[in-house]
Order: structure tokens, then C-alpha cells, then sequence
């Protein structure tokens, strides 16, 4: 199984020039906790989770409307590129310590987003299927 096809497709994005305010109003009407920057050629160039909101903008004082994202976005991203296998981006995930990842094609181009919860439902789901088959192989007493 690929990073490609546990992905979710539809990534919300903004440009480095929008505003935090814009980030925030996304990521409420979207129930979302992150938003991925991106450039003009849809490769991703940062981050923005609510989390930085409150540290990078509330605590710091700074205006979410009159502050651009690429004020207070993380640079320097870790991808997955789609053709990871399962195995490997977890094992990824946990030397990067990171939660959230934009998924790349070959070109750098945004493709999906792999979260951490995702990967963890995914699992949750797959232990499921053998516990039920374990429950029915056993033995009747």
C-alpha cells in the first residue's frame, strides 16, 4: 500500500502572501488543523497549524489580518512523496517526529496530505479486521 492511496486528495491551501486570518477562517469552516502553503507552481513551501496561530500570532501580539503567512508559517517542510509505501513513511513519520505531511509527485507538486490520525485510523481499522477474523477461527468451548 502507497502513501498515494491512503492520502487524502483534497489539500487546503493558500499562498504565502494571504493573511493568518485567512488560514484561520479555513481552517474553521473546514474543521481542519493545518493549512499548506504552497507556490505559484503548487509545490509546498510551508505550514501553518492552529497551534502556530496561537504561539507564532496571538501570544507574539501580531495582527492575523494585517500578517502575511510567510511571516509565521514553518519552512523547511518534510514530504512524502506518493510512492512511499506504508511501512516506510510511518518509519518516517517517527524519525521526522512530525504529525502532518504534504504528499509530492516526483516534480515536488502537491498531491495530498498524510496525517498521523490518518495512518493511525488506518491501522485501528486493520487490527480490527484481524481481531474479527481471529474471533471467528477460534475454538467453541
Amino acid at each position: 500500500m502507497s502513501v498515494e492511496s491512503l492520502a487524502r486528495k483534497e489539500v487546503i491551501t493558500l499562498k504565502p502572501s494571504d493573511s493568518v486570518f485567512d488560514a484561520v477562517k479555513l481552517m474553521k469552516e473546514k474543521n481542519i488543523g493545518s493549512v499548506v502553503i504552497v507556490d505559484d507552481e503548487n509545490r509546498p513551501v510551508g505550514i501553518i497549524t492552529d497551534r502556530d496561530v496561537v504561539l507564532r500570532v496571538v501570544y507574539e501580539g501580531l495582527d492575523p489580518k494585517a500578517t502575511a503567512l510567510n511571516k509565521v508559517m514553518t519552512r523547511g517542510l518534510s514530504v512524502l512523496e506518493e510512492g512511499m509505501g506504508l511501512f516506510e513513511a510511518l518509519s518516517f513519520m517517527r524519525e521526522e517526529g512530525v504529525r502532518r505531511y504534504p504528499v509530492v509527485d516526483s516534480s515536488g507538486k502537491l498531491t495530498g496530505f498524510l496525517s498521523l490520525d490518518d495512518m493511525l485510523y488506518l491501522l485501528g481499522k486493520e487490527l480490527a479486521s484481524v481481531a474479527d477474523i481471529i474471533e471467528k477461527e477460534r475454538p467453541s468451548l
